[in-house]
């Protein structure tokens, strides 16, 4: 007798988001894209992108965090302080759950001019 092996994917938490950059740096925002990972066989449905000053303690306490659309491969970051250093990181989500952090990446705003 044979038996059939079931070969549908799984589904897995996606990777964390990679290749991210900065675009466009200015004395109060940022840009910053990345490349889409691995979805784990799942669409990734947001990124969430936390960001804090590079003199702030915690990630917990001390950033800020806002929810892109999973369609998304960029997003504009305004409301920052001229000539402050900022530490971001960002995640993936899928219907599974969350990727672990990419890289932190971190920036200086230029400047007021």
């Amino acid at each position: 007798m044979y038996r059939i092996k079931n070969t549908l994917p799984h589904n897995l938490v996606p990777d964390p988001p990679s290749e991210i950059l900065a675009t466009d740096v200015s004395s109060r925002g940022v840009v910053l894209s990345w490349s889409v990972p691995y979805t784990g066989n799942s669409p990734v449905t947001k990124y969430v992108l936390y960001w804090k000053t590079a003199s702030g303690d915690s990630w917990s306490s001390d950033s800020k965090k806002i929810e892109i659309p999973g369609s998304n491969t960029s997003v504009s970051i305004s409301g920052l302080l001229p000539m402050t250093t900022y530490h971001f990181k960002l995640q993936a989500e899928n219907v599974i759950g969350r990727s672990s952090f990419g890289e932190v990446i971190t920036i200086t705003t230029d400047e007021e001019g």
